[in-house]
Parts: structure tokens; C-alpha cells; sequence
């Protein structure tokens, strides 16, 4: 069972350090399509790792080697993409969450210090509902004819997804 925790931490931090690249290199249009498809290969790979190393890696001790070699596979691949999509979840936080976005501006501003009225024309619900709008056109939730916004089917689908979400968990309605 370690193996295959130990076999998908280790490609899940090149697969890190790779979208870091990406991300700074070629900055992707659409983050998490590009997060996607860098991992994609980790699959097999992990897969592929998992049958062609020792049950022990060669490192293991003995005693935490034993349990049957599909459970440990199986755990690992588990594990693998659990990790892939915490990491799907931390950069969705840093990148669209206001209290991040204020805390940012927070920390920027002279002396750490703004008013109040300074912190609404920095991250005010316009400026905030302009990104948010743009960030949902370029990934194809909403489409703009003139001046209106559209629902595409993917943005209804994530609206009934997240209606259904908001319902069976109780939070409260919009």
C-alpha cells in the first residue's frame, strides 16, 4: 500500500513542478483544461510504475510491504487523483476567491491599511463581477451577443450542478 502512495506523491510533485513551468512559460487560457492534460499521462505512467518496480521500491522495509499488490494499486490511484484534484482545488482558491483577492490588496497597500471605500474601488463588486464574468465567457459558461450574457450548456449545467449542490447540502439560496 505504501508503493503506491509513496509512486503517485512522487509523480504528482513532478507533475507540480511541470504545470509550474507551464503555467509560467506558456500561461495558459484555460488553467485547469491545461492542469488536465499535463496530468492525463501520470495515469498510465503511474500504472506503469506501479508493475515494473519491487513490491518494496527497493527503499521499503519489509514490514510495510505485504498487502496484495492490486489493493495497493488501486489505493495509489486513488490517492493520485485525490491529490490531482486537491491541487485543481488550491489554485481555483488562490485564483478566484475574494477573501484571498482582499487579503492580497490587504497586503499591498502602504502600511498594510485601506478604507473601506478604497478597498470597494479596488475589489468592489463591479470590478469583481467584470472578472468573474470574463473568467466565465473565456471558459465557455457564458457567450455575449451585444450587450447580454448567455447561459451556454455547460453554464447550465454547472448551474443546475451547483443548484442541485446548494439544495442537498442546505446552503442558503440565492
Amino acid at each position: 500500500m505504501l508503493k503506491g502512495l509513496l509512486l503517485s506523491s512522487a509523480l504528482i510533485i513532478l507533475w507540480a513542478l511541470l504545470q509550474s513551468v507551464v503555467f509560467h512559460v506558456v500561461a495558459p487560457r484555460r488553467v485547469f483544461n491545461s492542469m488536465l492534460i499535463c496530468f492525463m499521462p501520470t495515469i498510465p505512467i503511474y500504472l506503469l510504475l506501479y508493475l515494473a518496480t519491487p513490491a518494496n521500491l527497493g527503499v521499503l522495509p519489509r514490514e510495510l510491504v505485504g498487502m496484495g499488490w492490486g489493493v495497493g494499486l488501486v489505493n495509489g490511484l486513488m490517492i493520485h487523483t485525490l491529490l490531482f484534484l486537491t491541487a485543481g482545488l488550491f489554485y481555483s482558491h488562490a485564483d478566484r476567491s475574494i477573501t484571498v483577492r482582499l487579503l492580497i490588496e490587504l497586503a499591498r497597500a502602504p502600511e498594510q491599511r485601506l478604507t473601506l471605500s478604497e478597498m470597494q474601488s479596488r475589489c468592489g463588486v463591479e470590478v469583481l463581477m467584470v472578472d468573474r464574468v470574463d473568467i466565465m465567457v473565456r471558459n465557455g459558461f457564458l457567450a455575449t451577443r451585444g450587450d447580454r450574457l448567455m447561459l451556454t450548456t455547460k453554464g447550465w449545467i454547472g448551474a443546475t450542478v451547483g443548484s442541485m449542490a446548494r439544495r442537498l447540502l442546505r446552503i442558503k439560496a440565492i
